[in-house]
Formats: C-alpha cells, sequence, structure tokens
C-alpha cells in the first residue's frame, strides 16, 4: 500500500530541517498505525548519519531534531534507517515539488499542515473516557474479534458481508480500501471531540 503523504509548513526550514521533519512525520503515521517493525529509506545522507552517530550533530536545532527522532524510535520493536540516492527516490522528491503541480493531483494526496517545528510542539495526550457507548460498529467488533453474530439470520448475513471491508487493529474498528489509507471509525463521543477540536 503506498501512502502520499507531504507537509506544508508554515516556518523557515532549512532542507535538513525539512528532512527530519519528513521522518518523523513518518514515524508518527507508523506509530499510528500500530506498526512495530519499520525499515525507513531517506536520501538524506546527514541525517542517517547523524542517527547512526556516524556525524555529530553540532547544530542545536538538528540536536533536537535527532531528540525526537530517537524518541519515536523507542516505540517499534525493530526500527533501520537507510540512505538511498535520490535518484531512487522520485516518488518522495516529486512530492516536495506540490506548489508546482497540478493541482489535480492533489485529490489523491494527504497534506498536512505545520504551524510550528515537530520539536517546538509539546506531545499532548488526550484521552477520551468512552466506557462501552454504543454504536453501530459494536456488532463489527465483536464479530471480527471473536465471531458474535446477530441473533435475525437477515442481519448475520448481510453483517458477514460487509464485514470484509473491515478490520480490527488494537480494539479499534478501520476500513480498507485499495487506494486510500485505513479509515478510522469513531464512537459518537470521539467524533465530537475531534470535531470540536479540527473546528
Amino acid at each position: 500500500m503506498v501512502i502520499e503523504y507531504a507537509l506544508q509548513f508554515d516556518f523557515k526550514a532549512s532542507n535538513n530541517q525539512a528532512e527530519y521533519e519528513a521522518l518523523i512525520a513518518r514515524l508518527k503515521i507508523a506509530k499510528d498505525l500500530s506498526v512495530k517493525r519499520l525499515w525507513v529509506f531517506i536520501d538524506s545522507q546527514l541525517v542517517v548519519k547523524q542517527f547512526q552517530r556516524e556525524y555529530a550533530a553540532r547544530d542545536l536545532v538538528l540536536s533536537r531534531y535527532l531528540q525526537k527522532l530517537k524518541s519515536l524510535q523507542s516505540y517499534f520493536d525493530y526500527f533501520e534507517i537507510s540512505n538511498i540516492p535520490r535518484s531512487k527516490n522520485a516518488q518522495a522528491n516529486s512530492l516536495s515539488h506540490l506548489t508546482t503541480s497540478d493541482c489535480g493531483e492533489l485529490e489523491k494526496i494527504f497534506i498536512e499542515y505545520l504551524e510550528s517545528p515537530s520539536i517546538d510542539s509539546k506531545e499532548e495526550v488526550h484521552q477520551i473516557q468512552v466506557g462501552h457507548e454504543p454504536s453501530w460498529i459494536d456488532p463489527f467488533i465483536d464479530f471480527l474479534t471473536d465471531g458474535t453474530l446477530p441473533a435475525d439470520l437477515a442481519e448475520a448475513r448481510r453483517l458477514k458481508g460487509l464485514a470484509t471491508q473491515y478490520m480490527i487493529i488494537d480494539n479499534q474498528l478501520y476500513r480498507k480500501s485499495v487506494s486510500l489509507p485505513l479509515l478510522k471509525y469513531l464512537r459518537p463521543s470521539e467524533a465530537d471531540y475531534i470535531l470540536r477540536k479540527v473546528h
């Protein structure tokens, strides 16, 4: 599965800082997808060599980025980072030129706008106490986790047919798609919280 994801900065960043921002964003996505084993390919030799301690991060800002990277690395059971030539990283490089690309392409790409560097932002942990809040997703979760079906035969048949489009990761229901990343389904209070944060 290929997920195309681009960053747009509302702050000034050097090329090396931009490389770190892109790498940190990738690790956050992998973490949110509950990835346990990750092998990253990046065309920034500096970032790879600093991570592998072959180069010292003497610049204060890059040193902070390196610390952030290492803190994210701890979420993975296996983590490896490798340097590849820029010529073999054409897909990622094309995303870095979105401002000059055809706007029609943007419909297929996720773009995140960063107001400030990731090393300046404090990680916010929001916990929502949901308990067992009834939702339409419950029958899907019950069926996909332990095979429980509704008593009504027609409803059970319908649920079995629809369940092929869904999967469970860490007790969360996701919808599968051929061309899009996994879509996470939320309970009403979670959806309300997120909508209020976004707006």
